[in-house]
């Protein structure tokens, strides 16, 4: 199956289907994630923990319509979550696709102002109020900072190539408006243009007169006609 084909296959799936997938994949990662998360000293996670990473995951059920309120929202829970001091996780795990959706609606703005919270923030924690050591502090900020950036800038690649398609559409709709506007035209000018030629041939005396006129497109420049003149003889005239 070609990619073409994978595409139009995926088009078909409800998006109903999708989301719920969707929710269900995250709400899953993020409920492991919680249960293995290396910190002995953190709150034991119990049911409000998972509560509030099935509840970053539902949000997701809404990012087609209220990206905005779904990225904030999930922003909100998760910073909940870590102010009740949790075991911490990796925040790209519960926001990327909160970020995409964001930034496949545009709202660049607000999808790098979450990733500075959330890639400097902890940067700055962790070097100056609770210091680690260096190269695992930089390593993990290099990570999640990579991944927000790949999936903020599939949002963007994904929102230009939709209005890329959307320009060749209107492009194409306006060039078959004006070729049926064109073709309407001409229609009527082939019409007048018939006007001009004699509907009847002069009745001569022992001649068969006979005219066939057909121009090389829709519309010529040429013409006849045939004129009984007042001394009985008939003029002819080709232009």
């Amino acid at each position: 199956m070609n990619a073409a084909s994978l595409r139009k296959t995926f088009e078909r799936i409800p998006t109903v289907v999708v989301d719920t997938a969707l929710v269900v994949v995250v709400a899953i990662a993020i409920s492991i994630s919680i249960a293995v998360a290396p910190e002995p000293n953190a709150r034991r996670p119990d049911l409000l923990a998972y509560g509030i990473g099935v509840a970053i995951a539902a949000l997701l059920f809404l990012r087609r319509s209220h990206p905005v309120g779904v990225l904030l929202g999930s922003t909100a829970l998760l910073t909940l979550y870590y102010n009740l001091d949790y075991p911490g996780f990796f925040p790209a795990l519960p926001l990327l696709a909160a970020l995409y959706t964001a930034a496949e609606a545009g709202k660049f703005g607000l999808a790098w102002g979450v990733t500075a919270v959330y890639v400097i923030g902890p940067l700055l924690f962790r070097t100056l109020a609770d210091p680690e050591p260096i190269l695992r502090v930089l390593n993990d900020t290099l990570r999640d900072g990579a991944q927000f950036g790949a999936v903020i800038s599939l949002g963007w690649a994904i929102r230009s190539r939709r209005a890329y398609a959307a320009e060749v559409a209107e492009r194409l709709r306006r060039a078959e408006a004006e070729r049926e506007r064109v073709a309407e035209e001409l229609k009527v000018a082939s019409l007048v243009q018939q006007q001009f030629l004699p509907e009847e041939l002069p009745d001569i005396p022992g001649w068969r007169i006979a005219a066939f006129y057909r121009s090389a497109r829709e519309v010529g420049g040429d013409f006849y006609d045939l004129t009984t003149l007042p001394d009985g003889k008939v003029g002819i005239t080709i232009g």
